[in-house]
């Protein structure tokens, strides 16, 4: 029971690769992106992260990285899963990795989905395998096993944290756990595939609830000249208060998507999740309405530093960075990029360097406060800023 097929090499997949083929897993690594199998074949990671190099260069020569899967015991599906426009999901990915392993699936083998899915998703691979002629929990084995690693922190929080591990049944969860438990540390929670799917969405609802509420409360007290900072700091010293502080917008495939999930199934019951959500997406459109406010910027050129979704990472997905700058070209106002990071961006040919990214700026926005900026900050002294 040691090959491994894994589907979808992203954030969550390569890491994924990598730590099941150091504990000793035979691992065929799977992307329907050539460029990418190519890149790691190659010896080249992918994205930036801290310790992920290390890893990889220690691991890549006993990986099978492939355009196709091969014959394995356990798939592993880690593949994207965007929203449409009402907000349910797009299972297309999904849908092709299963009809990718379809044919190579036999009896004792398992399926574990990783990406991120709300409630009642993983069932629909019962079916699918019950189709094939096999009977799940006795035959094949399905289980859905959500990620919890943060960009920032993948290979420390990949080892340590919790796995929560749900089964299709009893059997699905206990043969899956036994995969699990030679990779992991951390403590392994085994449960049904609707509370395990479920679980992972409110995670990451809270927060984006949480978020919510500290960017309205920004609102207010910019209303009252009142430092929200200050005040949230305070409010936080009660024993039983944690208010979460606001900022520019909330990004990442995590907490920006998520909640989506809920709203889609739950139109009429999930207001107050839809209310944050709306609150959070229409964050850089209030920094906007507040640097008019503050600075003339008309004829400005307007400076953004910072284009991933959060400090430190080379993660831009669903960064509100870029939505603040689609807010600029609608207004017509002059403005340049810069974020230390690029190595995944694909958005933006970006060439400019620091220096001349300081120089053509009149005012800088800095959207992302990176440790970059921190240790480069004598260079932007003299400039007009505007800190998120």
């Amino acid at each position: 029971m040691k090959n491994i097929t894994i589907l979808g090499l992203g954030y969550i997949g390569l890491p994924t690769a990598l730590f099941f083929s150091k504990s000793g897993f035979n691992v065929c690594a799977v992307d329907i992106n050539e460029k990418i199998v190519d890149q790691l074949n190659d010896g080249k990671i992918t994205f930036k992260e801290d310790g992920l190099e290390e890893l990889f260069l220690s691991t890549y020569n006993n990986i099978d990285f492939n355009t196709k899967p091969k014959e394995a015991n356990l798939f592993i599906i880690t593949v994207p899963t965007p929203f449409l426009k009402n907000k349910t999901i797009d299972e297309k990915y999904i849908n092709k990795a299963f009809l990718d392993i379809s044919s190579l699936l036999k009896k004792g083998d398992s399926i574990v989905l990783e990406s991120t899915v709300p409630p009642m998703i993983t069932e629909k691979l019962i079916e699918k395998v019950g189709m094939l002629g096999f009977k799940v929990g006795e035959e094949i084995y399905i289980g859905h096993v959500p990620e919890t690693i943060i960009p920032g922190n993948m290979i420390n929080e990949f080892k340590t944290n919790r796995r929560l591990i749900g089964g299709a049944t009893k059997k699905c969860s206990e043969v899956v756990s036994e995969f699990y438990e030679q990779v992991v540390k951390g403590d392994i929670i085994k449960t049904d595939l609707r509370t395990a799917e479920f679980v992972k969405v409110i995670e990451n609802t809270y927060r984006d609830v949480n978020i919510a509420l500290a960017n309205q409360l920004m609102h207010l007290s910019d209303e009252m000249e009142i430092d929200i900072y200050e005040a949230i700091k305070i409010a936080n010293m009660h024993p039983r208060v944690n208010i979460h502080n606001p900022g520019p917008g909330v990004g990442g495939h995590c907490i920006s998507v998520d909640p989506w999930f809920l709203v889609g199934i739950f139109k009429e019951k999930a207001n107050l999740i839809e209310m944050a959500r709306n609150i959070n997406d229409n964050q850089p459109q209030y920094i906007y309405d507040k640097l008019i406010k503050k600075h003339q910027i008309k004829n400005k050129k307007i400076g953004v530093y910072g284009l991933s979704y959060k400090p430190n990472i080379d993660d831009f997905r669903e960064s509100p960075s870029f939505t603040f700058i689609d807010i600029l070209k609608k207004n017509n106002n002059q403005y340049i990029s810069y974020d230390p990071g690029t190595m995944s961006l694909v958005e933006t040919n970006q060439t400019l360097s620091f220096e001349k990214f300081i120089q053509e700026s009149d005012l800088i926005i800095i959207y992302v406060n990176h440790d970059h900026l921190k240790e480069n900050m004598k260079l932007i002294i003299d400039k007009q800023m505007f800190k998120i």
